[in-house]
């Protein structure tokens, strides 16, 4: 039984969420019908940019909220049992939980690993404006990541990460299946670069 008192809130934080959960995942959770009354959802990440399992939802009616509550709170996806609990709505809505890189473009953002070192986020977005649509909000289009660990003995990074934006969500799935393992001077073979790149929702 939900607390009465829990009632009239319109956001809820899902923990022990598949850490490969995807929004359309979630939505599907809610169903067609609940799915529309979805106003936000932002995913939790560690400090490597990756998600882990937890999501807040932010719906638009309270009823609405309450129903993927109850139809939710005993369900299991792939093994993992969700945690449902209700959340008081920020004054600024969840945007207050969104990563400061990723901000309200999330789907847009792709983070990429594997550039040397000597890679500035100008020289990489030069290097990729030539083969996809980028673009510039209140974040830029090019942002450097600073990735933790994988340094140098000198303490320099060895390897540089940055988080792209691209002007559309289809652009960013082409550019991760464009880039994602892609060799970077493949006659150095002597440090040969492999990227690596994921959408970031």
């Amino acid at each position: 039984m939900v607390d009465k008192k829990l009632r009239r809130k319109k956001v809820i934080h899902v923990a022990n969420l598949p850490r490969n959960i995807t929004f359309a995942d979630i939505k599907a959770l809610a169903g067609n019908k609940e799915a529309s009354n979805i106003k936000n959802i932002v995913h939790e990440y560690d400090r490597y940019l990756r998600p882990v399992g937890r999501s807040y939802i932010e719906f638009l009616d309270e009823d609405v909220a309450l129903q993927f509550f109850i139809k939710n709170s005993e369900r299991t996806i792939v093994g993992h049992k969700l945690s449902l609990r209700f959340v008081q709505t920020p004054k600024d809505g969840i945007s207050k939980y969104q990563h400061p890189q990723i901000g309200s473009s999330s789907g847009r953002m792709v983070l990429i690993f594997g550039f040397p070192s000597f890679f500035s986020a100008e020289r990489a977005k030069t290097y990729l404006d030539l083969q996809f649509e980028l673009i510039d909000t209140i974040l830029p289009s090019v942002q450097t990541f600073t990735y933790p660990g994988l340094k140098s003995a000198s303490g320099q990074s060895m390897k540089r990460a940055f988080i792209v934006q691209a002007a559309t969500e289809a652009e960013a799935h082409r550019m991760v299946r464009k880039l994602h393992n892609f060799q970077m001077w493949k006659n150095n073979l002597s440090w040969p670069h492999f990227l690596k790149a994921r959408v970031l929702e």
